[in-house]
């Protein structure tokens, strides 16, 4: 019988699961070979800068909301933190071990979170758009510490784990990319943009 944190684990593993895939599928786009980004540059370069920036801000989001605090004014948040600072027995024993974890993970996505308050959620009026930058090695860190935090609840509610790699399915960045260089060398080289809109 599933007891009463399981279903907040679950909401929380399967916004870890599309934190993760989002992560990969970003990693195929834009930070591998670089033809890619040539390829995906000569087809529709304004597309792919919005598709890269929206997927920035949703990992961003991602993190910044599983590690955010457990309340927020009178209302609970969906959040590491809430699992740990919420009295759920199975956890008793470990919630300094869980405590630590959780600081952990909140400072690796510290810049997440200032990010979501600063930039997403709302513009502040006096910071300029260079103060905000997270880079790749501070996504990828904040993302695996958020999996070190939850795997280890896991471990310790429902005695199993998270798998930490994501097996690719159909359909994803990989065959998008294939696809575009099926189409890039069916068509005459005069007709593929080198520029983005003037």
């Amino acid at each position: 019988m599933k007891n009463e944190l399981s279903p907040i684990l679950d909401r929380l593993t399967k916004d870890y699961l599309n934190l993760r895939h989002t992560w990969e599928e970003f990693n195929q786009l834009f930070s591998g070979d670089l033809k890619n980004i040539e390829l995906m540059n000569s087809i529709a370069p304004g597309f792919f800068a919005l598709m890269q920036g929206m997927m920035i801000e949703s990992m961003i989001l991602g993190m910044a909301r599983m590690t955010d605090r457990a309340r927020t004014s009178s209302h609970d948040n969906l959040s590491l933190f809430h699992v740990v600072c919420a009295p759920y027995a199975e956890l008793d024993d470990y919630r300094a071990e869980l405590r630590l974890l959780v600081e952990a993970a909140r400072v690796s996505t510290l810049n997440a979170r200032h990010w979501r308050d600063k930039r997403i959620a709302h513009r502040d009026l006096m910071q300029h758009e260079a103060a905000f930058t997270i880079g790749y090695n501070e996504l990828r860190d904040g993302i695996k510490s958020i999996y070190i935090v939850l795997n280890r609840i896991t471990e310790l509610a429902q005695n199993t784990s998270i798998a930490e790699d994501i097996i690719p399915s159909a359909g994803n960045a990989t065959s998008l990319l294939a696809a575009l260089y099926h189409f890039a060398n069916s068509r005459p080289s005069n007709e593929i943009e080198t520029e983005g809109p003037s």
